[in-house]
């Protein structure tokens, strides 16, 4: 939950918001909500663009309940709590949900692309407690044009992101992983790839035994 709306959400002034695509991670927004504090969450039609919600939750002591754990999505970064709280399974949900802002390609995966260069080096450093070697570039220089969807043109803010090179990506996909699930199964389709030679002993086996044998 909390990485969800360090990611893509807002606290307003009677709750929490989510603003996301519909799939897969705005159903366990609400179950999350549900199960963890016995609320109901409203799904809004988002008129900026086609297939996103907003998914609000109104509980003013929900919302005072997060800026106390240190959730400000103005001001991003870890929250102490996760810091010097979570365990190992807690901080592995806290990073899945921050992949709201990833992406996968052909070789590596990247983890979030943010803004705010601290949350990039923190979540890299809690990545550091799985074993996982990870990498901070810039991803966008400040005044790039870039076009929505929708056809709306807008600035960039600098922003960087977060990443893992090929062996890394596959244990960070083994570890964490994705919250949406599209980008945990383009993971596991281009990242996963049976290896061109079976290994017989250690040593690559080329059919050589089968056409001696012959």
């Amino acid at each position: 939950l909390l990485g969800y709306i360090i990611s893509d959400g807002s606290i307003s002034e009677n709750g929490i918001v989510l603003s996301q695509l519909r799939n897969n991670v705005v159903d366990d927004f609400i179950r999350i909500v549900k199960e963890q504090f016995d609320l109901e969450s409203n799904v809004i039609e988002d008129s900026r663009s086609k297939n996103l919600v907003s998914v609000q939750v109104n509980s003013r002591i929900l919302r005072d309940f997060i800026k106390y754990l240190g959730i400000d999505p103005q001001y991003k970064h870890v929250p102490r709590a996760i810091f010097r709280c979570a365990g190992r399974e807690q901080t592995a949900e806290f990073i899945k949900g921050l992949t709201l802002d990833g992406f996968v390609s052909d070789d590596i995966v990247g983890v979030l692309t943010t803004t705010n260069y601290k949350l990039a080096k923190e979540v890299q450093m809690l990545l550091e407690q799985f074993g996982i070697d990870s990498g901070v570039v810039v991803a966008n220089i400040e005044g790039t044009k870039r076009t929505f969807p929708s056809g709306i043109n807008y600035k960039c803010k600098k922003a960087w992101t977060l990443y893992c090179g090929l062996n890394e990506a596959e244990k960070y996909v083994d570890y964490i992983g994705f919250a949406e699930n599209r980008k945990t199964e383009e993971a596991t389709s281009k990242l996963r790839r049976p290896s061109r030679k079976s290994l017989v002993g250690g040593v690559p086996n080329f059919n050589l035994r089968e056409t001696f044998r012959k």
